[in-house]
């Protein structure tokens, strides 16, 4: 089997992208995300920030996919080093399996749910815990986005009513907020 550095693949994701119809105008946003992927991969310990994607047609929209049930750039990658070995068809059913799942896990989110998300993500990443209303209302506005206490709790209730079988955007316990698994 041969072996890839991390460089090497992201070569092979540039051209990849660059040779695609339609190429990705953000193709350096896209390798960066695989790569970072990779990286939290081969160190399962360590939890990295996900991000949150947007429509491509429709930038109001967002989605929250649940990270323990899409390993999006894993197969992404997969199917890219398939395409190099066997030709451009032979990534295709790990695409289009790739795609279905992401179309069926994710959660449609508006922007403010996205910037209350990242807080709570930025709130975990740092080591703390569960956060009250006001806590992240207060960093909601150090980004500059206050919303006012009582618009946070509601998107909070907002993206609690969300769950699904496989995505909890958000926990609460005893008033108090964390990220769910997205």
């Amino acid at each position: 089997m041969t072996e890839y550095t991390l460089t090497d693949l992201q070569s092979a994701l540039h051209k990849a992208l660059a040779a695609a119809p339609g190429a990705v105008s953000d193709a350096q946003a896209y390798v960066d995300a695989a790569a970072a992927e990779l990286l939290a991969l081969a160190q399962p310990g360590v939890q990295t920030p996900r991000r949150i994607d947007r429509n491509l047609l429709d930038k109001d929209t967002l989605y929250a996919v649940p990270d323990d049930a899409l390993n999006l750039f894993p197969a992404l990658v997969q199917a890219a080093i398939g395409a190099f070995a066997k030709g451009p068809a032979a990534a295709l059913p790990d695409l289009v399996s790739t795609l279905l799942r992401y179309r069926t896990l994710r959660v449609v989110i508006t922007p403010q749910e996205a910037a209350l998300l990242r807080a709570l993500k930025q709130a975990r990443l740092e080591g703390q815990g569960p956060l009250a209303v006001a806590d992240i209302d207060a960093r909601l506005q150090a980004q500059g986005l206050g919303l006012g206490s009582s618009q946070t709790e509601t998107l909070l209730a907002g993206l609690n009513a969300k769950k699904t079988d496989k995505a909890a955007l958000v926990r609460e316990a005893n008033g108090r907020w964390s990220i769910g698994n997205v």
